[in-house]
């Protein structure tokens, strides 16, 4: 017959007596129910205990097992509990560890927590200590400034500024904020300068129950952005008023934001503008036009001007590409402030612009406007050293896109202007015109 294994229930009583009652502390083994038993069919209860746990807690073999006990043990893991034991007006404070030895047993060891307490807090401050060592430690090496402050309890106005009082920092914020040692447990209005009290009261208004981040910049004395910081403010503890404020230098953040701001800024105003004179050039042109002919209604016109300058192959090989470039950006500029408020002027080509004039009446007329560019274009010029006085020869076309089908094509429209002012510019060279003069289409 095979020999029975040997367990807590068939370990000889006498021995494991012995041995328990040996220990100073109280100690339980505890039987408990049948794996195969359901809740609540049979309690754990006491298989041994030892002198000491029978007077602390009145434990006896047979006996049933505390309420706590049996909570701890449903989780089937070694735990540690409170355990208060009341006697008359005295009550006991046990500390109590429960372990499970096997399926069928648990053991328990009470100590009184007067003996323990001690030496849990000692232990707690050790750790702690030790925590805030390395945590201050690490708020030390990282490069942005931690501030932790007190405001007082938070209600529903948030915290006062006026009432905020320096509790620690780190490195970096004694080197951007400017505060040292002596200032911690002082008011920070009294321990800052003004621009650094000012952004911190910024950032105390803005505390609420999430954490807020935003930009806040520097500016110096002409108006321009001298620094950036990103302020996060975190309440940690609103019972106390206790805020961390955390400041991210961001000024090379923001260096690099604007200059890619300028940098696509640069990049779409290529794409849309002339370089030479500063006018949109031909393809912004065609497409300021299409939207221009296709907004304009019924008994409204577009004028469209095309202006083409006289002789200036000669100025390039007279004075050079130099003074041409210079002659092409006076008469841009000279189109550009000539033209109405809504006017658009592109240039077209090497020496040929265009004025785009939306929303002009159907009777409108556009020699007194040609007439007055011509007079306008033909002012002195100072180029190189010499006086040029340039001219140009002006055509115009008026666009009626609801009664034209043919007029809402902006390349339709610009090449019927461009028409007129080579029949214009022909008439010139055989002494039939004057500079100026145009003829509708």
């Amino acid at each position: 017959m095979p020999e029975q294994p040997l367990t807590s229930r068939t370990f000889p009583k006498e021995l494991l007596e012995g041995a328990v009652a040996a220990l100073a502390d109280p100690f339980m083994l505890l039987a408990l129910p049948a794996p195969d038993r359901g809740p609540g069919q049979e309690a754990p209860q006491v298989l041994y205990a030892n002198a000491a746990a029978e007077g602390l807690v009145g434990a006896v073999h047979g006996s049933p097992v505390h309420t706590a006990v049996r909570r701890v043990l449903a989780t089937g893991t070694a735990e540690r509990l409170r355990w208060v034991r009341a006697s008359g007006d005295d009550a006991t404070v046990l500390d109590v560890r429960v372990t499970r030895v096997d399926a069928a047993t648990a053991s328990v060891v009470c100590r009184e927590a007067a003996e323990v307490i001690p030496g849990l807090l000692v232990d707690a401050y050790r750790i702690a200590d030790g925590a805030w060592g390395t945590l201050s430690s690490v708020l030390d090496a990282a490069p942005d400034a931690f501030l932790v402050l007190e405001v007082g309890a938070l209600d529903e106005s948030g915290p006062q500024p006026q009432r905020a009082v320096l509790r620690h920092y780190n490195r970096a914020a004694g080197s951007l904020v400017g505060v040292h040692e002596h200032d911690v447990g002082r008011p920070v209005h009294e321990t800052l300068d003004a621009t650094w009290a000012r952004r911190l009261t910024d950032a105390l208004a803005r505390a609420g129950s999430a954490p807020v981040r935003y930009r806040s910049r520097a500016w110096d004395d002409d108006g321009l952005w001298s620094a950036a910081y990103d302020v996060t403010v975190v309440v940690a503890d609103p019972v106390v008023g206790r805020v961390v404020v955390v400041l991210h230098d961001a000024t090379d953040d923001e260096r690099s934001h604007r200059r890619l701001e300028d940098e696509r800024f640069l990049a779409e105003r290529r794409a849309s503008y002339d370089d030479l004179t500063g006018l949109l050039n031909r393809r912004t042109l065609h497409d300021h036009l299409r939207r221009t002919l296709a907004a304009t209604g019924p008994g409204r016109r577009v004028a469209v001007l095309f202006a083409d300058l006289d002789g200036f192959k000669a100025v390039n090989d007279g004075y050079g590409h130099a003074a041409g470039d210079r002659l092409l950006a006076a008469v841009a500029d000279r189109l550009g402030r000539a033209a109405r408020v809504g006017d658009v002027a592109g240039r077209y080509g090497g020496d040929e612009f265009v004025v785009v004039m939306p929303d002009v009446p159907a009777d409108w007329s556009p020699e007194a406007t040609l007439a007055r560019l011509a007079r306008t274009l033909s002012e002195p010029v100072w180029v190189e050293g010499a006086v040029l006085t340039p001219s140009a020869t002006l055509g115009a076309y008026l666009a009626d896109p609801c009664a034209r089908p043919g007029d809402r094509d902006p390349l339709g429209v610009i090449a019927a202007a461009d028409r007129v002012m080579y029949r214009l510019k022909a008439a010139r060279a055989d002494g039939a015109g004057l500079p100026g003069d145009a003829r509708r289409a």
